[in-house]
């Protein structure tokens, strides 16, 4: 498998746990901060750690110009910083820019320079928790854009003793099932699933669109 880049620049506290995460699971990992105390303390954790100045040109050309990986920018509450940052990452023709923002505003500002991709940490967590309490049966949910979500959920009890086929899914909420977990194993099926017969406790993956999985949801 090949080696994942990842440059991450500012030591916040969130920069700091995706880093060590991040190495610990064999990715190459370079963080850049002006923090002495901070880089000294991640130095053995990650890669590379650099102590300087983001905002020095010099520094963002030696190790951010034609970088091939995900650059995430993160530098706590100095927007005006993470601006500048952004600005000259995206003069050097960089992409798989993300940028942590604080709101919705900022955000916003951001994807007009440029950012490829915006995290609002407490908005993001928020979200994810509501769904948690409104959909307690629901394990897992990947975004993939605005409008695309994968799930995982146990199968909810009409399913039992029944096939795809039976269940007629697709055509009722036009997802797509997409493996199923089996309960009795944690075996996973992809080939072959319209014919499975679910058992309790039974676990499905399923792709589609964030409308349609919602009405999903809504059957259970």
């Amino acid at each position: 498998m090949k080696t994942k880049n990842f440059l991450l620049i500012g030591l916040s506290t969130f920069n700091q746990y995706l880093a060590k995460k991040l190495y610990s699971n064999g990715s190459n990992v370079i963080v850049i901060d002006k923090n002495k105390e901070l880089i000294q303390a991640i130095k053995d954790e990650v890669s590379t750690a650099v102590l300087a100045d983001i905002t020095d040109l010099n520094v963002l050309n030696k190790f951010a110009k034609n970088f091939e990986g995900i650059i995430l920018i993160s530098l706590g509450n100095n927007f005006e910083k993470t601006v500048v940052t952004l600005f000259h990452l995206k003069k050097l023709e960089l992409k798989n820019i993300y940028v942590k923002a604080t709101n919705e505003e900022q955000a916003e500002i951001l994807k007009l320079l440029g950012a490829d991709e915006i995290i609002i940490p407490e908005r993001d967590i928020a979200l994810k928790l509501a769904d948690s309490f409104l959909n307690p049966e629901i394990i897992e949910t990947i975004k993939l854009s605005d409008k695309y979500k994968i799930i995982e959920t146990t199968a909810p009890d009409y399913f039992i003793d029944k096939t795809l086929i039976e269940l007629k899914i697709r055509n009722l909420y036009n997802i797509n099932v997409i493996a199923i977990k089996k309960s009795d194993s944690n075996e996973i099926i992809i080939s072959e699933i319209i014919n499975y017969r679910f058992k309790n406790n039974d676990k499905i993956i399923a792709l589609g669109s964030v409308e349609n999985i919602k009405k999903f949801e809504d059957s259970f």
